[in-house]
Parts: C-alpha cells; structure tokens; sequence
C-alpha cells in the first residue's frame, strides 16, 4: 500500500484482509461478502466470518478464490521465471 499505514480501528470484518491483526470482539458474528467482476473476465469472490471464542479470543474464517481466463492465466504461468531451470 505504499507505506500508507493501515492500523486503524474498527468493526469492519473486512480489515482483516489488510492486517488480520485488526480482528477485535466489535467483528463477533459478523459476515461479510464481496464480489468484483474485473475486465477481461476476471473475477474474484471473499467472504468471511468473526466468531469468538470466549476466553481464548477470536478468530475468523475466510474463502477467497479467483477466476480468470485460461489464456491470462497461461500468460501469467509462461511469464513468471522458473527456480528450476
């Protein structure tokens, strides 16, 4: 992020995914679920969810896939250099 700092406080659940640090007890029982469809095709899905855990403290759940045309995806795997070679 640029040097921007991002320890700031509060009860969005979707802080966690700057700085997982920022997960508190206002986020209990909170979901959150976000959707971008990007040019060329590409897609991309979160979702998440705060529970406590009483006196051990929190703790979130997160999916996060992707999807993106095969043919980006083939440019990316081809243009990405090899440690094996």
């Amino acid at each position: 992020l640029g040097g921007s700092n991002m320890s700031i406080w509060g009860n969005d659940l979707n802080l966690i995914y700057s700085n997982p640090a920022l997960l508190n007890s206002t986020m209990v029982k909170q979901a959150v679920f976000n959707y971008c469809n990007f040019v060329g095709d590409i897609n991309y899905f979160n979702a998440a969810y705060a529970h406590s855990l009483k006196e051990k403290g929190m703790t979130a759940f997160s999916f996060l896939p992707s999807r993106m045309p095969p043919a980006i995806s083939r440019s990316l795997a081809n243009g990405v250099p090899s440690l094996t070679s």
